[in-house]
């Protein structure tokens, strides 16, 4: 099942909006930190169901953020691959899209970074 990737999201390339305008942090211990004045950029691709076109069954979830965010994460695995899958909220319903594929440890930074407010 080969063809052209699916078609980014215009979504992705609106800005971010105002600290002010975001809603405050339920300080949960898996609700993430604001995002800082110049976090990292991670490139997000648009999932278009990849898990179960590469192997044919749905990622394990290690951990995931709350939901009192209208932008949530969850560290996924399978087949020694990890990826972060980021879900937004929209008007249309629900977008997810996946971080580069990485090690457990990449992931495990990246986690960090998103949970200290330092990566988007």
């Amino acid at each position: 099942m080969s063809g052209p990737g699916p078609a980014p999201d215009p979504a992705l390339d609106r800005p971010l909006p105002e600290p002010a305008q975001r809603r405050p942090r339920c300080g949960e211990a898996h609700c993430p930190a604001p995002v800082g004045p110049r976090p990292v950029t991670v490139t997000w691709e648009f999932e278009a169901d990849w898990w179960r076109r590469r192997f044919g069954k749905t990622p394990r979830v290690l951990r995931h953020t709350c939901l009192c965010q209208p932008v949530s994460y969850e560290e996924l695995t399978s087949g020694g691959v990890y990826r972060i899958r980021r879900t937004i909220v929209a008007n249309t319903g629900l977008l997810h899209y996946l971080s580069p594929q990485t090690t457990q440890r990449g992931a495990d930074e990246l986690w960090e970074l998103i949970m200290h407010g330092t990566a988007i």
